[in-house]
């Protein structure tokens, strides 16, 4: 697995890395612990193709919270989308499919 911080992945959207996950474990915290994105130190990479898009799971502190970028546009506003609380799992797969990323999860939400 592939762990990159916030800082990291802004700075780094052209970076060749190891293959993509392509499924990630549901997260076994409660979905009520959502945190502003900046304070994330370390995120799971879940899909990274270089200079176009990334997927990434909150990992430290471990939240119900997960991250798009889109690589070409990090400097921008519209750069990245954040999904979080009950449904995010549901939101980041559906969206990762219209854009033809294909995710699985990998356990049953509780």
């Amino acid at each position: 697995m592939s762990y990159k911080s916030t800082n990291h992945i802004f700075a780094h959207p052209y970076e060749i890395m190891p293959a993509n996950l392509n499924y990630f474990e549901l997260p076994t915290y409660s979905s009520q612990d959502i945190c502003d994105f900046t304070k994330i130190e370390m995120w799971q990479q879940i899909y990274y193709k270089p200079g176009f898009i990334g997927v990434y799971a909150a990992y430290t502190p471990k939240v119900e919270l997960y991250m798009i970028t889109y690589n070409m546009f990090l400097k921008e506003k519209k750069g990245y989308e954040l999904f979080s609380g009950n449904n995010a799992v549901e939101h980041i797969v559906d969206r990762c499919n219209s854009l033809g990323v294909h995710l699985e999860k990998t356990a049953e939400e509780k």
